[in-house]
Formats: structure tokens, sequence, C-alpha cells
């Protein structure tokens, strides 16, 4: 019987042996399939990384390029008023120069005219002072009128 039960005792850890076996492969393929698992996954993270910062990257230089196109429109409409503030300007000038002209122009017009007016009036001769009060009767102008009327 002692041999049985040693031979049952040896059965029983060769059997321990085989399950102690079994377990080690079937830990070191789970070992080694986490560990693939987790370069993948590692991996893929890293690429993920990767593409994030392209596409931040990209979304940074089309961001910069929308700003630098409309600082530039900015800037073009920016010139273009100030081009037209100026030219307006000018206008202004020139029309209150041609205004002011016009003005010296009637001014000295209205001089001459004046000038004209005084000249004339002292070369007129002088004429009897013309009683026309309502009081006296008229002097008939044609003689032959004033009979008529009396006759």
């Amino acid at each position: 019987m002692v041999a049985e039960l040693r031979e049952a005792q040896q059965a029983g850890h060769a059997a321990v042996a085989a399950m102690m076996a079994e377990a080690t492969a079937h830990q070191e393929r789970a070992s080694a399939h986490l560990t693939q698992q987790t370069e993948a996954a590692g991996a893929l993270r890293h690429a993920s990384m990767a593409e994030a910062e392209r596409v931040r990257q990209e979304a940074l230089a089309q961001a910069q390029e929308i700003i630098d196109r409309a600082q530039h429109q900015a800037a073009t409409i920016d010139e273009r008023a100030r081009q037209e503030f100026a030219w307006r300007r000018r206008q202004m000038r020139h029309e209150q120069e041609l205004l002011s002209r016009r003005k010296q122009a009637m001014l000295s017009q209205l001089t001459s005219l004046s000038a004209l007016a005084v000249q004339t009036a002292q070369s007129l001769p002088e004429l009897p002072d013309l009683n026309l009060d309502d009081d006296e009767p008229e002097a008939p102008e044609d003689p032959a009128q004033a009979d008529s009327r009396t006759a």
C-alpha cells in the first residue's frame, strides 16, 4: 500500500507539475499578449498624439493665414480710406480756392460798378429841382392841351 500511495503521490505531483507548466505557459502567453497589446496601444497613442499635434499645427497655420489676410485687407481698406480722405481734402481746398476767387471777382466787380456809378453821377449835368407836390396844379406839357381844357 505504501507503494500505491507513493505512486499516487507521484502521479499527483506529476499532475500538479503538468498543471503548473500549463499555467506558466498560459501566463507567459498572456504576458506576451499583454506586452504586445501595450506596445500596440503605446504606438497607437503615439500616432494619435502625433496626428493631434499635426492637426493643431495645421489649424494654427490656417488661423494665422486668416489673421494675416484680414490684417492685410484691413490695411488696404485703411490705406484706401486715407487716400480718399486726402483726395477729398484736396478737392475741398480747391473748391474753397475757387469760391474765394469768385468772391474776390464779385467784390472787384461791385467796387468797379460802384466807382462807375459815382463817376456817372458826377458827370451828369445839374437838373433843376422839380416840385412834385400834389397841392400845386400841374403845368401843362403841351400848350394846345391847356387851351382845350379851359375852353
